[in-house]
């Protein structure tokens, strides 16, 4: 079965988009085959109707759309939530990009009675010291619990993050700058707190005053909250 993939895969492969994607994605140690993002969640969602444990058995997570695959099977496949976060904690910690993480949090799906679970999952990620767990952590508060129930803790958990890698704090800025635009009041609480480092203080308010969500009076509310950073 793997091998019926990795042909897939590589007839559906664009040199040029390769060369892109290792341009966007320079942390990956992978190979990069230059496969496209919608023909890897249809290979992925082909696989998951099948017998998608048995090609999980057999991945190897050899090129970066393998990868890709794996953890979109996962996410696609008709299973319960303790097999899917059982097969997925151990996928994460061999990610090695933003994009694998990010793509693979936003497909996943689960029920209202689940979320609870899948939060003290995305504790356990910011708990890890892996650059991608963390962030696969932040995404998946992005991608699921910008909810009234859930806004608070979330902004709880922008004030207690602790990181200094780019990855962790892009993941971090741009969850608060969502934030923002479900409960502006509670993001500038964050802001006015203090507890932000200044790289993720500015790009949360410069990805806010981006937004089309945000209105022009309250962009300009947020300058008083930039910060001078110093030069490295």
């Amino acid at each position: 079965m793997r091998n019926m993939v990795i042909a897939a895969l590589r007839s559906a492969s664009e040199p040029e988009y390769a060369a892109f994607t290792r341009k966007l994605c320079p942390d990956t140690a992978r190979p990069i085959l230059g496969v496209r993002l919608p023909k890897l969640r249809t290979v992925a969602r082909d696989l998951a109707r099948g017998d998608w444990r048995a090609f999980l058995a057999q991945a190897r997570r050899e090129t970066y759309e393998e990868t890709m695959v794996e953890g979109l099977v996962i996410a696609y496949a008709k299973a319960g939530l303790e097999e899917k976060l059982g097969r997925l904690e151990p996928l994460l910690y061999s990610l090695d990009s933003w994009a694998l993480t990010d793509s693979i949090a936003s497909t996943l799906r689960f029920s209202p009675q689940e979320l609870p679970r899948v939060w003290d999952f995305a504790q356990s990620c910011l708990a890890a010291s892996h650059t991608y767990v963390r962030r696969f952590g932040l995404i998946l508060m992005l991608d699921h619990f910008l909810t009234p129930e859930y806004l608070e803790q979330v902004a709880k958990t922008l004030e207690e993050l602790r990181d200094q890698r780019y990855y962790v704090r892009m993941a971090a800025a741009w969850l608060l700058a969502e934030l923002a635009i479900h409960d502006y009041g509670r993001a500038v609480q964050v802001l006015a707190s203090g507890r932000l480092d200044d790289f993720t203080q500015n790009k949360a308010i410069r990805k806010m005053r981006e937004s089309y969500r945000l209105t022009p009076a309250q962009k300009e509310a947020l300058l008083p909250y930039r910060r001078k950073e110093e030069k490295p």
